[in-house]
Order: C-alpha cells, then sequence, then structure tokens
C-alpha cells in the first residue's frame, strides 16, 4: 500500500487528525490517484459537517449515497468494504511517517512537471532515507550551479495605485464585522472583524462574563450567528443562568417591553434558578426558554484543560461548524505565571489571524485598580504586553457613588438629547468602559454603562465626560498649582538675592 492509501485510512478511522493536518495536506496535489483524491475530499467534506461527533460506517454510507455521481464512484470501489481494509492496516502512530511519505511524492511529482531529473534521485540506493528538506536542497544547489543570478521575486509596490477601485470594494463590501449590542462601541471598533483579537478586563467579581453572556446571546440566539464559548472559572448551569436572564431583560430581545405591560420590573436570575417565579413571572420566563431553544446558536466548552494546543484544536473544530466568533472566558495567568498569560495572548492573536475569524477574551485586572479614579494599562500589571498584540483592549469598573457628581453622560445617538448631558442618578449603578486602544479607529474614549448584575442588564448610555463642577475644580487646582509654583520661584529669588 502507497502513503496515500495510509492517509486516507487514517483519516476515516480518526477524523481529528483534520484538526492539525487539514490545512497542510491539499488533496489537488499530494494525491495521484484520482479514487484517493475522491475518498479524502468525501472524509474531509463529512467531517466538516459532523466535526466533533463520531464518523461511523453509517454516516459514511449515508454521506456516499446522497449524490448519484458520489455513489457510482463509491460502489465502484466496492464501498466501506474497501475503506475498512485501508483502516484495518493503519498505525496512528505512524501518521507522521504517512505524512512525511506523502509530501515527499508530491514534492517529487511536481518537481518532474517543472522539468527537473527526479528519475535519477529516485534511482538513488538511499532514496527511502531522503526527507523532503534534503530534496529541496539539492534541487536548489542545481539552481545555484547554473550560475545565472537572479532578483528577488518579491517587491515593492506604489500604495494607492488601485485606491479607486478600493473604493468602490469598500462601498459594496464595507470593512466592519458582526455588530455588538452596544452602539458606540460597535461603531468605534467596526463591529468584531475578522483576525481581530479583542480584549475585555473587570475586576474579579465584577461580572466581566455577564457582559460577555450579553454579547454572545445577542449574536448567537438574536441574530443566529454560530459562536463558540470557551470557558474555563464557570459551568453550564451557571452559563444558563446568564444565558436566560440576559434574553429577558436586555431590551434587544423585547422581553422587557413584555414584562412592563404586566407590572413586572425585570426577573433577577436568583429567582429564576431558585425556582420562586410567581405565576406571571414563570409564564415569560418560559417563553424566553422556548425562544432561546428554537434559535440559540451557542456552542458552549466547559474546558478542563486551556493549554494552546486544547484551544487551539477546540476553535479549529469549532471553525469547521462555521463559528464566526471565538468567545474566550477568562484569560488567565494561573499561579501569577504572566509568561503563560502572555503566551496565551499570543497564541489567540495568532488563531484569529490565520482562522481568519474575531476573537473576544475577557481577562481580569488587578485587584489594587479597582480603587483608582481612572483604569490605564497598569491595571494589567506584569502582562502589560498583551496590549501589544490586541486589535482592541478595553476595561471596566464601577464607578464608586461618591464619584457620581464627577461626571455627566453625553449620548450622540440619542435623538431626545442632542447637545445636552444627563446626571448620573443615585439609584442606578454604573460602570465605566475604557476603550484603552483600538486599531479601528478612535481610543482612548471613556464610556458609561447602566448595570444591574442580578438582572444582567448592560445597557451602554453614552460617553463618560467630566461635569461643571469637575471641571472648575481641576481648573482651580491647576491655578492653584501655578501660584503656587510662581510663589515658589519668587522666594528662591529672594533667597538667591540675599546671598
Amino acid at each position: 500500500m502507497g502513503s496515500e492509501m495510509f492517509i486516507i485510512g487514517s483519516m476515516y478511522l480518526n477524523p481529528d487528525l483534520f484538526l492539525d493536518y487539514g490545512e497542510l495536506i491539499k488533496s489537488k496535489y499530494d494525491f495521484n490517484q484520482p479514487s484517493n483524491k475522491f475518498l479524502y475530499d468525501s472524509i474531509m467534506d463529512l467531517y466538516s459537517q459532523h466535526a466533533g461527533t463520531e464518523i461511523n460506517q453509517i454516516k459514511v454510507n449515508t454521506y456516499m449515497n446522497s449524490d448519484p455521481e458520489r455513489k457510482a464512484k463509491y460502489e465502484y470501489l466496492k464501498g466501506y468494504s474497501y475503506i475498512d481494509r485501508l483502516i484495518r492496516v493503519v498505525d496512528l502512530d505512524d501518521f507522521p511517517l504517512y505524512y512525511e511519505k506523502l509530501k515527499k511524492f508530491s514534492l517529487l511529482r511536481e518537481f518532474e512537471r517543472k522539468g527537473f531529473p527526479v528519475q535519477k534521485l529516485m534511482g538513488r540506493k538511499d532514496f527511502d532515507k531522503i526527507g523532503t528538506e534534503e530534496i529541496i536542497k539539492g534541487m536548489e544547489y542545481q539552481i545555484n550551479t547554473i550560475g545565472t543570478v537572479i532578483g528577488g521575486v518579491e517587491d515593492s509596490i506604489i500604495l494607492g495605485h488601485n485606491m479607486p477601485e478600493k473604493i468602490d470594494e469598500w462601498e459594496e463590501t464595507p470593512d466592519v464585522g458582526i455588530p455588538v449590542p452596544f452602539p458606540i462601541i460597535n461603531s468605534l471598533l467596526r463591529g468584531l472583524r475578522p483576525k481581530k483579537f479583542n480584549l475585555f478586563g473587570m475586576h474579579s467579581g465584577c461580572g466581566k462574563s455577564r457582559t460577555t453572556s450579553k454579547i454572545a446571546c445577542y449574536l448567537a440566539i438574536k441574530l443566529k450567528i454560530p459562536v463558540l464559548v470557551l470557558v474555563n472559572e464557570q459551568d453550564e448551569a451557571e452559563w444558563l443562568g446568564m444565558q436566560i436572564s440576559s434574553v429577558l431583560n436586555n431590551p434587544e430581545f423585547g422581553f422587557d417591553i413584555q414584562m412592563k405591560r404586566k407590572g413586572i420590573d425585570g426577573i433577577d436570575e436568583t429567582k429564576i434558578v431558585t425556582g420562586t417565579l410567581n405565576t406571571e413571572e414563570k409564564e415569560i420566563v418560559k417563553e424566553a426558554a422556548r425562544y432561546i431553544k428554537a434559535n440559540s446558536k451557542m456552542y458552549f466548552l466547559e474546558l478542563n484543560k486551556y493549554d494552546e494546543n486544547t484551544l487551539k484544536r477546540q476553535i479549529k473544530r469549532h471553525k469547521l461548524r462555521n463559528c464566526q466568533l471565538i468567545i474566550y472566558d477568562t484569560m488567565k495567568a494561573p499561579d501569577h505565571d504572566w509568561m503563560t498569560f502572555v503566551k496565551t495572548a499570543d497564541m489567540l492573536k495568532e488563531v484569529a489571524s490565520t482562522e481568519d475569524i474575531p476573537v473576544w477574551s475577557t481577562f481580569q485586572l488587578t485587584d489594587d485598580s479597582l480603587f483608582n479614579d481612572m483604569l490605564t494599562s497598569q491595571a494589567i500589571a506584569n502582562g502589560k504586553h498583551i496590549k501589544h498584540v490586541a486589535d482592541a483592549l478595553m476595561m471596566a469598573k464601577p464607578i464608586s457613588r461618591d464619584q457620581y457628581d464627577k461626571f455627566v453622560i453625553y449620548n450622540p445617538n440619542d435623538p431626545f438629547v442632542g447637545e445636552s448631558t444627563s446626571k448620573l442618578e443615585m439609584h442606578i449603578n454604573y460602570y465605566m468602559v475604557v476603550i484603552d486602544k483600538n486599531r479601528g479607529g478612535k481610543d482612548k474614549d471613556i464610556l458609561c454603562f447602566e448595570v444591574d448584575k442580578g438582572k444582567n442588564i448592560w445597557i451602554e448610555r453614552g460617553y463618560l465626560v467630566p461635569s461643571d463642577s469637575e471641571k472648575e475644580l481641576k481648573a482651580l487646582k491647576k491655578e492653584n498649582k501655578k501660584l503656587k509654583t510662581e510663589k515658589e520661584v519668587a522666594n528662591l529669588r529672594k533667597a538667591l538675592n540675599k546671598e
């Protein structure tokens, strides 16, 4: 049996090999026999439809018989008995050797098509010991001995030479990603765009998972966009609680209006999970539950291991299920191992780029920064390197009530407000959200969220700006500092003159 057959037998025996080798094996070039290419393409297509589930003889037969042309080829190969014969002779531990041999012959065929003396190489006694790298180096040596000096194949371009065409392209297909349910953030980031790594940080217990659950619900339930949620701190039951409370209480889903008509001012998550709802509440909660069941495209996975390889494999697996956003809650520095923390960030950025998918990851801010008036990247402690790899970095914290008079809210999207501002109400909990970095546009803005953690309500109210009294206070402090400096200079001059 040749290397092609060993590869096919291995893939049918363990289709999860596609997670590591799917991008490396190209059937168009790597398979010489049409029948082998057919079987490989078939299992690859079947795996993309059923990633994460067992692929057995019944599924293979069903798939093969679902198309007349495919069925004819399958029957010509004697059906599953042929595949079963291949499966029985492979050893999965030897798959790297099968792969190396497959690539070796694929490379030789390509060189032969280009006119290189492949047959001479294949006639060598030590041919079996020669690897792909040695073949390439040997061919390079032959090219170099020709003596022809050839310039580099890559060259610069005149940036902007295709600008008119690019403008038309952007008009037809805007460079925006999938939307988040926060209008200003969505506008600033231009949505969650493919290949972009978005970081959202909060202090422990402040609600980073809850904020994220609203984004996940909005996309996976309201918009029916497949989303993968990877978690390592909370379990399925906790996320189910956040899911139902988010859908019930946030205005994007419409159940809040139904509750107001019945005189219900939202439903706390605790009442739902403890089974203490009254009759009217139970009725609307069950309606929301049916809505979630009918529409949810949220794939959820609680991770027992969250090393790089596990994360990569799960993201690749769910990309095959057409997931359009990866949510990772929470990126950790276990035992304060900041190198692991930074390495995970690098990996998530790499996966976002190579898999052409946006990644939204939460992380925890340092405890001491909770008491700072403003949030900066100092709140990431020794993991500040993650700011360099992130395409967007946002941090949030509660605003203490003794600071409410320092700020007012300005919302440019509110048609009833116009250019005016509104005060922070004492009976409402507010969070400041700092956009510390944004490769999609403007950053350093500070936003204001209205928050009810118990009901899992997160509403973007607008920009958080200093109040008039705070501006006056800062101006006075600045003036006092200036006067103090002038007085100190005058005293110094007097002292010098006396000398």
